[in-house]
């Protein structure tokens, strides 16, 4: 994830960087966060607008990019010319996921995303998520039948019957997401054969989440961030 470098012209290849949030008694630097902002991929993106501290001036870095991979180089230019260092951390500066028609950018850092400009004048705020959590798959094997208890925290409903042979993968995935206690932030996705239901939950790892009253096993976690 991006930290600001405390002096930006020290040697990059120097074994111990200092930050300039290393300073715990007289920095006014933000903790880390993930700033995610949707833009239509085939947009062409015109630049970022971020804050150094919160009391801060807001800085604007112009560009001219198309396309994930196109933008996610310029943003981290633009981060890079002002000052800001991957510090090597598991999450790291600027990512992109597709989403249909758009491109989901990611970008971690201490610092303050405000927004994006596309299309010239067309500006999407950044959403913020500043609470690190382990993202985690958790797994379930079902044979289905007359009744499938689905629970979320020791909130247990009954998503009815789900027979296999009658109800393909895609009625199991929408039962489980129609459920009352189906958390917002997690996804799910269903695969089956002629015997089980191959379910796999993606979402915080703080959940506890049960089918007929057996637990899902928690597995494959990793870092990331989600909304306070």
């Amino acid at each position: 994830m991006y930290r600001p470098i405390a002096n930006s012209g020290q040697n990059a290849n120097n074994a111990l960087k200092r930050y300039a949030d290393d300073d715990v008694c007289c920095n006014s630097y933000p903790d880390a966060c993930q700033y995610d902002v949707t833009i239509a991929t085939a947009a062409t993106v015109n630049n970022v607008k971020f804050k150094r501290t919160a009391a801060g001036e807001t800085i604007t870095k112009t560009f001219t990019a198309a396309g994930g991979a196109a933008v996610v180089a310029a943003l981290k230019a633009a981060f890079v010319a002002e000052g800001y260092e991957n510090d090597g951390d598991v999450i790291v500066d600027v990512t992109s996921e597709v989403d249909g028609s758009n491109t989901i950018y990611h970008i971690t850092g201490a610092l303050i995303v405000v927004s994006m400009t596309h299309t010239t004048n067309t500006v999407v705020t950044a959403t913020e998520k500043c609470n690190r959590v382990g993202i985690c798959d958790f797994y379930i094997t079902s044979a289905g039948g007359a009744a499938n208890v689905f629970g979320v925290d020791g909130t247990d409903e009954d998503l009815g019957s789900l027979v296999i042979g009658a109800d393909n993968a895609a009625a199991v995935v929408a039962a489980i997401e129609g459920a009352t206690a189906w958390p917002s932030g997690y996804t799910v996705a269903v695969t089956e054969d002629a015997d089980l239901y191959y379910i796999t939950i993606n979402g915080p790892g703080t959940a506890i989440l049960t089918w007929n009253g057996n637990q899902f096993a928690k597995q494959d976690c990793v870092a990331g961030y989600i909304a306070v």
